[in-house]
């Protein structure tokens, strides 16, 4: 009787972690902006010698779209194209975690 309690109580302990995780309370609206931005940065930066690469530049560029999704939060960025007869580009990425930023 006592392992069936003890088993009960190591069952809830992990259900409510594993619910934790997916609700993932530490990643904000504004942390998961931030990092996104950070990490696109980072990875197109002017200073490579690249110029003609998609930017947030644009009027209508940056984040348009921020929710909360299973295990952190998924952005929309809108990027503009190196020519701008092509238009823009959206690119979904996920917060997920620690920080990390992936694509979904």
């Amino acid at each position: 009787m006592v392992v069936m309690k003890k088993l009960g109580w190591i069952i809830s302990i992990i259900i409510l972690l594993v619910l934790l995780f997916l609700w993932a309370p530490w990643i904000t609206e504004d942390y998961a902006e931030s990092r996104l931005l950070e990490k696109w940065d980072s990875r197109h930066d002017s200073s490579m010698g690249i110029t003609d690469q998609p930017g947030r530049n644009c009027d209508t560029c940056g984040i348009i779209e921020n929710k909360r999704g299973i295990f952190g939060r998924i952005l929309t960025l809108r990027t503009a194209n190196s020519f701008p007869a092509m238009g823009y580009n959206e690119i979904k990425y996920r917060v997920i975690f620690f920080g990390k930023v992936t694509l979904p």
